[in-house]
């Protein structure tokens, strides 16, 4: 229902910043200081963004329509650019007459064209590398023009400064968008092979994980006597421990993922893009009761404190734990994954396969069938159920531990 200005006047300021709808992607925040501020949520190539128009007071209601309006516009006219493009380079490939694009170009019709099968966080996450990374020196460039030795430079740069995984995902994005451009007409350089073997590339570590029961005792008991109520950060590291899904799925996990009735969580598998369930315990019900209380508005079950309309951001898990004295050689956020596929399967004895499925991770059955989002379910949520017990025993200290005193 659209809002009209004696309901705007008349709104008051709660505990949490909560939201009021207009239409058409527009709604007012009012947050707990009693500032409002009109906010519009917008999807531009396959996303979901929100952008800032204004303050009640600094501008009127009729003023924040027309703003969103005038936004709407300029985004119909920017789709239309790529269309165009698209549509160009297909007549030109069409003549047999080689293609130029400039990267910035060709890199928004990769964006929306490669990634409509990929979940949203993905498409973020790549799309977040190309603009710190990768747009500021290429994005006015043609393709044709970009040499071997500046697309060398550019990744060196990104690896002197240590982040050696990061360059090899430029190189990799760059490589893509190259091939991609290919298929649309281009018929020029393509410097990207003269790279191989130019690269240095990160060891590989195992995330920091507790691999054993005393490990994972400890780590509990530390989140239990360091936090007992029901903050969302802390219900976000107790669901990890239950569900042991991927950091980014967690953190993003919305309420319309979750099905009560049939008592699990449908979701989408951020690596495979794939539809995944989690079934759910009595404990895990539980703890999505207290996150209900807590929820506002908020489509996110681990709504930011902040930013009621985004999800918890990447590191404040980590933080989390790092503030109550569980340090990183101890655990990470993603290591939750390890401590459960490791004590499932020699603690419990469940089959490597059941884990796997249950970890999302892309296998295939005996006749070589690719992963169904339902297979092995009901010997899944047993395995479920016994393992939610198991780290509500463990934090109690209800599990007898001195059998395995000896094999320390």
């Amino acid at each position: 229902m659209a809002m009209k200005v004696e309901t705007i006047k008349a709104l008051e300021p709660a505990k949490k910043p909560y939201k009021k709808h207009d239409g058409k992607g527009l709604y007012l925040v009012v947050y707990p200081s009693g500032t409002k501020v009109f906010r519009l949520k917008y999807f531009y190539l396959l996303k979901e963004n929100t952008i800032t128009l204004g303050k009640w007071g600094k501008i009127t209601l009729k003023e924040a329509r027309e703003k969103a309006e005038e936004f709407r516009l300029s985004l119909r006219q920017k789709q239309e650019q790529i269309n165009s493009l698209k549509d160009e380079s297909t007549k030109d490939s069409s003549t047999g007459h080689s293609t130029d694009f400039t990267f910035g170009e060709i890199s928004v019709l990769w964006l929306s064209e490669k990634f409509k099968r990929r979940t949203i966080e993905y498409r973020l996450d790549t799309q977040g590398i190309l603009e710190r990374h990768i747009l500021p020196t290429l994005r006015e460039r043609f393709l044709s023009t970009i040499r071997v030795k500046e697309l060398y430079d550019l990744l060196s740069s990104i690896q002197d400064k240590g982040l050696l995984e990061t360059g090899i995902r430029v190189y990799s994005i760059i490589d893509r968008i190259y091939r991609f451009a290919a298929a649309q007409g281009y018929e020029g350089k393509y410097p990207c092979p003269l790279l191989k073997g130019q690269l240095d590339y990160p060891k590989v570590c195992a995330m920091p994980a507790a691999t054993d029961e005393f490990e994972l005792t400890s780590i509990l008991q530390r989140l239990d006597e360091g936090n007992r109520s029901t903050n969302v950060v802390m219900l976000a590291i107790r669901c990890s421990f239950h569900w042991f899904c991927r950091p980014i799925e967690l953190r993003t996990l919305q309420w319309n993922a979750v099905n009560f009735n049939l008592g699990r969580l449908e979701l989408v598998a951020a690596k495979s893009g794939r539809p995944h369930l989690i079934p759910l315990t009595v404990q895990t019900r539980e703890l999505l009761e207290q996150l209900k209380t807590l929820a506002g508005d908020s489509p996110y079950i681990f709504q930011s404190p902040t930013l009621p309309d985004q999800p918890i951001s990447e590191n404040t898990c980590n933080k989390a734990l790092r503030l109550l004295g569980i340090k990183h050689d101890e655990m990470v956020m993603h290591g939750v994954r390890a401590t459960a596929m490791t004590l499932l399967r020699e603690r419990f004895k469940i089959d490597e396969e059941v884990i796997r499925l249950q970890l999302a991770h892309t296998i295939k059955d005996k006749t070589g069938k690719a992963y169904n989002r339902s297979r092995l379910l009901s010997e899944r949520i047993v395995m479920m159920k016994d393992w939610s017990q198991f780290l509500v025993d463990l934090a109690a200290g209800k599990v007898d531990l001195t059998n395995l005193i000896g094999d320390i």
